[in-house]
């Protein structure tokens, strides 16, 4: 496995702080308005990146499977 240098790090925080950015969030909202989730339901996300949306979608639907 390969060690986490300063600049790796620096590239993953880099990465996180763009998925923050006004316009990817706004982008997440529209996104998880679209979907319309209920409290229940199952989702599965393919291809999730670092996991934004994946986490506000489980917020959503909760851990009770109707």
């Amino acid at each position: 496995m390969p060690k986490l240098t300063k600049h790796r790090v620096s590239e993953a925080q880099d990465l996180e702080e763009s998925y923050r950015l006004a316009d990817i969030v706004k982008q997440r909202q529209k996104t998880l308005a679209a979907l319309k989730l209920k409290p229940g339901e199952l989702v599965l996300d393919i291809g999730c990146g670092v996991g934004f949306l994946t986490h506000e979608m489980a917020l959503q639907v909760g851990n009770q499977v109707k």
